[in-house]
């Protein structure tokens, strides 16, 4: 399997882990206006929840959705040896670093430095 399949596959895994935990959080907000908490944690807490209003939580993690969404874009263009998947990945890697920190998640980095550096092996097979 190249690296660049795989780095599509991550972007993939990556896209879909954020945006189907996301969505269910979104949902709860709406019908009960608070965070939901599993095993005792707050779901998606940290300084955006610590400094605004949870009417705001759902317009934040709408972008974040969408900002996920758009990974599964630069999957396919990986996919296909595509740069402007490369370059798409990057930038979204860098937008989702201020999720990570908002939301304080800290599996999001680990999939960003595993994105960034199938990027730079894969950068001299795009077109």
């Amino acid at each position: 399997m190249s690296q660049a399949i795989v780095l599509s596959i991550v972007f993939l895994v990556d896209a879909a882990v954020w945006i189907l935990s996301a969505l269910p959080v979104m949902f709860y907000i709406l019908r009960h206006h608070e965070l939901p908490v599993f095993l005792g944690i707050r779901s998606f807490s940290g300084p955006f929840s610590d400094a605004l209003d949870v009417n705001f939580m759902v317009p934040i993690l709408l972008t974040f959705v969408i900002a996920n969404s758009l990974k599964i874009l630069a999957a396919y263009w990986l996919w296909h040896l595509r740069l402007e998947g490369a370059i798409l990945g990057l930038v979204l890697i860098g937008i989702s670093s201020i999720y990570w920190y908002g939301f304080l998640i800290p599996g999001g980095p680990l999939f960003g430095v595993a994105e960034l550096i199938l990027i730079v092996l894969v950068w001299s097979q795009l077109a």
